[in-house]
């Protein structure tokens, strides 16, 4: 029972680690009979035979046993429609938030016009060319590993930097979402944006 143990906590340890590598998994299934052939050969574990089946159940009953409440689903759950023309990301989990927020730089004309709300950490950074302000929103995942920005321009502007949110304070802003092009790159922008 123990090695059972200690075979899950080594797969899903090294699942959540690689979990931003960059990298697509080929399949899902091969991640656990990799991983175990790793450990027999390190002489961490004893051989373990799991089929994909009995891994799943496996995963389902230490899913169900979890008394962690973020790893349960809720009747209270946030629902994003997709294709409203509001898109509210403020209640939604950082994975989600993260997500989507990636979806949006990835696939911008999907977005055009759309009002975001977004919930994250504040920022700002000056190109070398200019010396103009850009005010991003951080969105991380759930691991903090990554992280996807979304700029914004605030409806009333900043005179003076005393007047920005802390840097790595908590915002939440709300925009219409636009693009632009700059040396042939195109950006995303919440345009008119304001703290809510």
């Amino acid at each position: 029972m123990k090695k059972r143990n200690y075979a899950i906590i080594l797969l899903i340890s090294v699942a959540a680690l690689s979990g931003c590598g960059g990298q697509a998994a080929e399949s899902t299934a091969a991640l656990p009979a990799e991983t175990i052939q790793q450990a027999e050969v390190a002489g961490t574990v004893d051989t373990i035979s799991v089929d994909e089946a009995e891994w799943e159940g496996i995963l389902q009953e230490d899913l169900q046993d979890s008394t962690d409440p973020s790893l349960q689903e809720t009747e209270n759950a946030p629902v994003l429609d997709l294709n409203s023309e509001e898109l509210d990301l403020s209640g939604v989990s950082s994975t989600i938030a993260y997500s989507e927020v990636f979806t949006m730089n990835l696939y911008p004309d999907d977005f055009i016009g759309k009002k975001v709300r977004i919930k994250g950490s504040f920022t700002t950074y000056q190109t070398e060319e200019e010396a103009k302000d850009y005010f991003v929103c951080l969105v991380a995942d759930s691991t903090a590993c990554c992280v996807q920005g979304l700029e914004f321009v605030p409806e009333k502007g900043f005179s003076d930097p005393s007047e920005y949110p802390e840097e790595g304070s908590t915002i939440l802003v709300e925009g219409i979402f636009t693009t632009y092009e700059r040396d042939g790159v195109v950006y995303s922008t919440l345009s008119d944006a304001r703290f809510v």
